[in-house]
């Protein structure tokens, strides 16, 4: 009667530990579950929150003067780029950025009109050539600007010629004429391979620009 209950007692604490080790795989796929929800949750927020920004338009370089009104200034570049003077009206808001100590701020542009912006960042090589020491740039979340940051290191390493981004989405393509990749999330770094492995493409024609392609 004794082993037979000891026999008891050992499948219940087999049992037990059986149980105990089915919560403890079950806790971690809820858990990489809630992960990838929380991802996908943070993700659908940056979307929205660069989408919001469409109509914003950062100049960079412009130095910043005393009692200075930035509507006139932008006019003034307005002039050296034939592009019709803005009114009150036509933006939305207009006010410098924080930036580091020793940088210039850079000054935000929010546009009324989503063609208006696009009028003036069909300007950028006019800008370049008049101007090189000033800059356009699409106004990015801190999330992907990061994001960015990380494809264009890892586009560098695996001999990607292009990395860039357009409307707020990151791009990279290996050499001109092959397909683009889109990346939307650091998981998707890993789509950018080196095939060859040779390490071959020059790292300078590494896009600079955020906006070099279409």
């Amino acid at each position: 009667m004794s082993a037979k209950y000891d026999d008891v007692l050992a499948n219940l604490s087999k049992q037990d530990k059986e149980i105990e080790g089915i919560k403890t795989r079950l806790s971690r796929v809820e858990n990489v579950s809630t992960e990838r929800e929380v991802m996908q949750l943070r993700r659908q927020v940056n979307d929205l929150e660069q989408y919001d920004r469409r109509q914003n338009l950062e100049v960079h370089g412009i130095p910043h003067k005393r009692d200075e009104c930035l509507l006139e200034i932008i006019n003034d570049l307005a002039r050296d780029l034939s592009l019709p003077l803005l009114t009150e009206q036509e933006i939305d808001g207009i006010h410098r950025l924080q930036s580091k100590p020793g940088h210039v701020p850079p000054i935000l542009v929010r546009f009324v009109s989503r063609r208006t912006k696009e009028n003036w960042q069909d300007k950028r090589k006019e800008l370049q050539d008049k101007k090189p020491e000033l800059r356009f740039y699409d106004n990015l979340t801190p999330q992907t600007k990061h994001l960015l940051w990380l494809t264009r290191t890892r586009a560098t390493e695996m001999g990607y010629a292009f990395a860039w981004q357009r409307d707020g989405k990151v791009l990279v393509r290996k050499r001109p004429g092959e397909p683009k990749i889109r990346i939307t999330c650091e998981a998707d770094l890993c789509k950018i391979v080196n095939e060859n492995a040779t390490g071959s493409t020059d790292a300078a024609l590494l896009a600079t620009d955020q906006q070099n392609q279409s």
